[in-house]
C-alpha cells in the first residue's frame, strides 16, 4: 500500500542522505511509479502526476549514472556507504534497454488509466 511504498522511499533517502543515488535512482524511479499507481488508484491524479515526473527523472538520473560508471565505477558518499562503489558491470540487465524505456513501460500500464485523458499525462508520453 502507499504508506508502504512511501516509507521505503523515506528509508532509502535518509541511507543516502547526501542526494546521490547511483544506482538506487533506478530504485526511487520504480517506487515513484507504485507510489503513482497508489494514487491514481485512490483518484489523487495530480499526485499520481507529480509521483509520474518523479519517476521520469530518477530514471533519467539512473542512465546517466549507469553511462558514467562505464568510464569508471563511481563512489557512493554518503556516510553509511562511503567504501561501497558503483559498477554496472556488477548487475544483471533485463528487460528494456534503459530507465526511461522502463519509465514509457509504466506509462503504458492499465493501473494508470485512470490519468489517460489527462492533458498533463499526455505531455508524459512525449518525454
Amino acid at each position: 500500500d502507499l504508506v508502504s511504498i512511501q516509507a521505503a522511499e523515506k528509508i532509502a533517502k535518509t541511507i543516502f542522505d547526501d542526494g546521490n543515488y547511483l544506482y538506487m535512482n533506478a530504485d526511487l524511479s520504480f517506487n515513484s511509479y507504485l507510489q503513482a499507481v497508489c494514487l491514481a488508484r485512490d483518484g489523487r491524479c495530480d499526485e499520481a502526476i507529480e509521483k509520474m515526473r518523479e519517476c521520469y527523472n530518477y530514471a533519467v538520473e539512473a542512465d546517466k549514472m549507469h553511462e558514467a560508471a562505464k568510464e569508471k565505477p563511481l563512489n557512493y558518499t554518503c556516510h553509511i556507504l562511503s567504501k561501497l562503489v558503483f559498477d554496472p558491470k556488477n548487475y544483471i540487465k533485463s528487460g528494456t534497454e534503459n530507465n526511461v524505456d522502463n519509465f514509457r513501460e509504466f506509462l503504458r500500464c492499465d493501473r494508470l488509466a485512470p490519468l489517460r485523458d489527462r492533458d498533463d499525462y499526455k505531455e508524459l508520453l512525449e518525454l
